[in-house]
């Protein structure tokens, strides 16, 4: 995508030789497109199309305009009228039932809402905001909501705040715009300042000055610069933040924006307090104070007389400290932020105190322990809150593993049942055909063993988990008795590491036999000469997991394959039921059961047999 600053030209370029009508559609993408950039300029051009006489009251260029006129005088922090505008427009945008324009007003009430003080007013509706644009798909909505969602959290919930404002940069990734990227790294780090992460304040802010300095988005890039400033400042870097400030004010003078011109002054003060120049702080503050006046900027006029407050207390002009935090407290009415009033008496105590005017000093003192213990209060109330959510979310989560555990066993317990018989008539099968050899003895030798296997295996599988040795006395009776009908041409082996303790390692029952069996169904069956199957088990303790190596020297997986296919019902049942089981298993186990097949071969390609590999967590 285009750099926002060529978007920007290429609209005014085609501002030359359009008409009218076409003039008024390139105003609006150009005060979109101002939003970072330059707020005077695009204050202009929205007076352009709410003073035409071409578009209607109920057009719905006007309305977007009007929307955007709420965000215009919002930054300059005439938040009484940004509010009643933020009411007219959503009103227009619901009678003409434009649900995106309706979403858009929301979105601009929510923000004036909060710096109205009207915090729960605003959460209500910003989250009302969110549901509505994921609702619509709109994803550039959904980014703006969960902007502001960030900014209205930061005083009340700074977990959520962040959550949003991580959402809020993701969604601005995926719309490929720069600028709302650099924005969205910003408010990032105006959350990690407000969560005490100077680290990430600094890592956000900077990351969003390289942005919208690429972009040419001036406006919101010289109020970054600011930001760096004091993150700089507060690295005791000085003169990185002096250079910050200066190049910023270069951009806020050139676009002519007087209240950032001020908020620059005020963060030079800070700058100069912090070096304790007091009288280069003192001259940049006043300066500030005089734009503010002189501007009707009533916010920062606020804000400046609080740092003033600061400056003389610390130079022990007291009268002049209190002067300055009262005015502060008027200027800010019912807007003023909780913490901020609380901080203001907090100093404003230290100050009477020390002018030994000792009633005051109680007073304010009195009014920050309430402030603070109501804050606590709110706090203590939300974490209880969200303790309580914890709790009956985990509640639920332990009652869904339950089911599932119980909805596993049962699924465990069926595969079982049908393994068994399988198993029993495989077995069968064996001794049957030894019968129909007319050898009974063998025959008698064949069905003992059968019997002592079938106890071990109707005892297992009636548990979940038997012991290592346990499995191991099973195989070993089950090959023995595969032994008696293959002959002495048949062996097996039967080893481990030292560091596999068979009496402490459980395993589900019955989880290896199946392999076993394979490999002596298709693997050696068929094969003449000595056949020979060997089983290692090896314990990997970094993974808590046991493995069991089983080698056979038989004809080897693509030759049993040749051979099957001639046989009407080829497919290995208990291949089949050995896979289901392990997937029923692993809905269970956070480390997974796994099996793999390795073709053992010669120099020539000759097959040497097959490897199978299982892998099984030990709890």
């Amino acid at each position: 995508m285009k750099p926002l600053a060529e978007i920007i030209s290429s609209l005014e370029t085609q501002l030359a030789d359009a008409d009218e009508k076409k003039s008024l559609e390139l105003y609006l993408s150009l005060a979109e497109h101002l939003d970072l950039v330059n707020n005077q300029l695009q204050h202009t051009y929205v007076k352009k199309i709410l003073d035409s006489t071409l578009i209607l009251p109920n057009d719905p260029k006007r309305i977007k305009a009007e929307i955007l006129m709420v965000g215009l005088v919002l930054n300059q922090m005439n938040i009484k009228e940004a509010l009643a505008l933020s009411n007219v427009a959503l009103v227009k945008a619901i009678d003409l039932n434009n649900s995106s324009l309706i979403l858009q007003a929301k979105i601009q009430k929510a923000i004036t809402l909060q710096y109205n003080g009207m915090t729960d007013e605003a959460l209500s509706t910003i989250e009302d905001c969110i549901v509505e644009a994921t609702n619509q798909k709109d994803n550039e909505l959904l980014r703006s909501s969960k902007t502001y969602a960030s900014f209205i959290y930061a005083d009340k919930d700074l977990t959520l705040s962040g959550q949003y404002a991580m959402d809020a940069l993701a969604l601005a990734k995926q719309s490929g715009k720069q600028w709302l990227v650099g924005y969205a790294h910003a408010v990032l780090g105006y959350w990690a300042r407000e969560n005490k992460v100077e680290v990430d304040e600094f890592f956000h802010f900077l990351e969003g000055e390289k942005l919208l300095k690429i972009e040419g988005a001036e406006e919101y890039y010289g109020n970054v610069l600011a930001q760096l400033a004091l993150c700089q400042k507060d690295r005791e870097n000085f003169q990185a933040a002096f250079t910050c400030l200066e190049s910023a004010l270069v951009i806020f003078k050139k676009i002519g924006n007087v209240r950032l011109h001020a908020i620059n002054a005020i963060s030079l003060g800070r700058l100069y307090r912090a070096q304790k120049e007091y009288v280069k702080a003192e001259k940049h503050y006043l300066e500030a104070l005089s734009l503010t006046i002189e501007h009707s900027i009533e916010y920062e006029r606020a804000a400046v007389n609080v740092f003033l407050g600061h400056l003389y207390r610390d130079i022990k002009q007291n009268e002049k400290s209190i002067l300055h935090f009262e005015n502060a407290i008027t200027l800010w009415g019912d807007t003023i932020r909780p913490s901020t009033k609380a901080d203001i008496a907090k100093h404003l105590h230290t100050v009477y105190y020390k002018n030994n005017d000792l009633e005051k000093a109680y007073q304010t003192l009195l009014d920050y322990t309430e402030i603070r213990l109501k804050l606590q209060d709110e706090n203590r109330i939300k974490e209880t809150a969200l303790l309580q959510t914890k709790y009956e979310t985990e509640k639920r989560e332990a009652e869904l593993r339950e089911v599932r555990l119980q909805q596993t066993e049962s699924e465990l317990k069926a595969l079982k049942a049908q393994m068994n018989p399988h198993f029993i008539f495989n077995a069968l099968n064996s001794i049957q055909e030894i019968f129909f050899l007319g050898d009974k003895r063998l025959a008698n030798k064949h069905l003992a063993r059968f019997s002592q296997l079938m106890r071990s295996i109707l005892k297992a599988s009636s548990q979940k988990a038997i012991t290592l040795d346990e499995e191991i006395t099973m195989l070993r009776e089950y090959l023995m008795l595969e032994g008696l009908r293959f002959g002495e041409a048949f062996s097996f082996e039967i080893s481990m590491d030292d560091n596999v303790d068979p009496y402490t390692f459980d395993v589900p029952p019955m989880i290896i036999q199946p392999f076993v069996e394979n490999a002596v169904k298709h693997g050696l069956l068929h094969k003449e000469g000595n056949q020979k199957i060997e089983l290692h088990f090896s314990f990997d303790e970094e993974r808590n997991c046991l493995t069991a190596h089983i080698k056979d020297n038989g004809i080897g997986r693509k030759a049993s394959a040749a051979i099957n296919q001639h046989r009407k019902n080829h497919e290995s049942f208990s291949t089949t039921a050995t896979q289901k089981r392990f997937e029923i298993l692993n809905q269970a186990s956070e480390i997974k059961f796994s099996f793999s097949f390795d073709d053992l071969v010669d120099e020539d390609g000759n097959s040497l047999g097959t490897a199978v590999m299982i892998v099984m967590p030990i709890e």
